[in-house]
């Protein structure tokens, strides 16, 4: 009896470490699969082979390609040379992302990829069928074109939100009031608690085949704060020909430019540090999610620099900083 009791122990351990290899050992399948696809999307791209790229892509990452760069609707070999053509040109050399990470749930992974010139870039795969496919190409919200949706208020939520290491900034005019509230107008209140942002920015686009620029634009806004720390990038106008008149704020419904909303936190008299709530149309999609952004004081006066976009996927890349007028005329303190 002893003897089948250590038997039955033995053989229900042996079964759980089997139960457990296998699930590891598809998980790992699961992994190598999807590394091998990248890497032969990559392999691809410098052959120009649009059909086998066709064929590990999605049917949403075809529909984001006919609709990219004003292109006619058409099929996804046409519409990926088309695209393909706009990347080459400005492609920028700093060679193909590697796979740095891999997570896979179910059907569905998020593969990280190092691209070299700033943070990993979160691309998502889906299983359909029996194969892994790219399933974003551009890293985009939405194709070009969205339609406008309702205008944003306050609180902003809790995405945008950075961690409360230090206390909301608040801001008063120099007559000595609060700034006013934005919680009432989501555009913000026009007046002395506006300080003018204009500043040339580059905006590059990562993905799985490399980084691909955008274009060089001057960004023009308004920058507010009240005087409970929220803040606002408003009247956000992008100048110029193409490619800036390609990038444009989102607009809501009454065909309003979006503001970007947030929360500024830090030192008044040096640095600080927020996230906004980014929404911006594209030639190739919106891009729409958190930013980081700084204000930084320097001997040439306050500027303000933003992050990537959205903050973790890291495909949209903002360089460049903007002068921002008439900071030391609002008199900003410690919440």
């Amino acid at each position: 009896m002893l003897t089948c009791v250590w038997r039955w122990i033995a053989l229900t351990i042996i079964g759980a470490a089997a139960l457990g290899g296998c699930g590891t050992d598809g998980a790992d399948a699961d992994r190598d699969e999807i590394v091998a696809v990248v890497e032969q999307l990559q392999n691809d791209f410098e052959v120009g082979d649009v059909e086998a790229i066709c064929r590990a892509t999605s049917a949403g990452v075809h529909e984001q390609l006919a609709a990219s760069a004003h292109g006619e609707p058409a099929s996804c070999p046409v519409a990926l040379d088309r695209v393909l053509l706009l990347i080459e040109e400005g492609l920028l050399r700093s060679g193909p992302p590697r796979v740095s990470d891999v997570s896979v749930d179910g059907d569905e992974a998020v593969v990280s990829l190092e691209a070299g010139d700033g943070p990993d870039v979160a691309v998502p795969f889906k299983r359909t069928g029996d194969r892994w496919r790219m399933s974003n190409f551009f890293g985009v919200e939405a194709l070009p074109e969205a339609k406008p949706f309702a205008r944003p208020a306050f609180p902003v939520p809790r995405s945008n939100a950075l961690p409360p290491t230090d206390a909301p900034v608040r801001a008063f005019a120099a007559s000595g009031a609060a700034c006013p509230a934005l919680a009432a107008s989501a555009a913000g209140t026009r007046g002395e608690c506006d300080s003018p942002v204009s500043g040339a920015h580059r905006f590059d686009v990562r993905t799985v085949l490399g980084t691909f620029p955008l274009g060089r634009c001057n960004l023009e806004g308004k920058l507010q704060i009240d005087g409970r720390g929220n803040v606002a990038l408003h009247d956000i106008a992008l100048p110029g020909p193409s490619p800036c008149n390609d990038l444009v704020a989102c607009r809501d419904r009454a065909g309003e430019r979006r503001p970007w909303l947030g929360v500024l936190r830090g030192d008044p008299g040096e640095r600080l540090d927020g996230r906004l709530a980014m929404c911006l149309d594209t030639c190739v999609g919106r891009f729409k999610g958190p930013v980081d952004v700084s204000v930084e004081k320097t001997p040439a006066g306050w500027r303000m620099t933003f992050g990537d976009a959205p903050v973790g996927s890291g495909s949209l890349a903002l360089s460049g900083s903007s002068p921002v007028a008439g900071m030391d005329a609002i008199r900003v303190r410690a919440g």
